[in-house]
């Protein structure tokens, strides 16, 4: 749905940008793992890359796309962390 609201570029970015950090929070949460501390690294690297490539251009975001790649991103992270408490 943010797709048909939206450049397709901002959309992936965002929410290829916010998905890890809600699969992160939610496998801490919910399957009480910690990552070590190089996995912590490497992750706030990739995520401030994404976050880079979302503010180097200056792109309007509107409130309404914003929130729909929010929720889209933690569905996503949510489908991540109970697929691997099944598997």
């Amino acid at each position: 749905m943010v797709l048909f609201r939206s450049e397709a570029s901002n959309a992936v970015i965002l929410i290829g940008t916010l998905s890890p950090i809600f699969t992160l929070l939610l496998s801490i949460i919910y399957l009480q793992l910690t990552p070590a501390t190089y996995q912590f690294i490497g992750f706030l690297l990739l995520t401030l890359g994404g976050f880079l490539l979302f503010f180097i251009e200056k792109k309007e975001v509107r409130s309404t796309i914003f929130t729909l790649a929010l929720l889209s991103a933690f569905c996503f992270a949510a489908s991540n962390t109970l697929a691997k408490s099944v598997f």
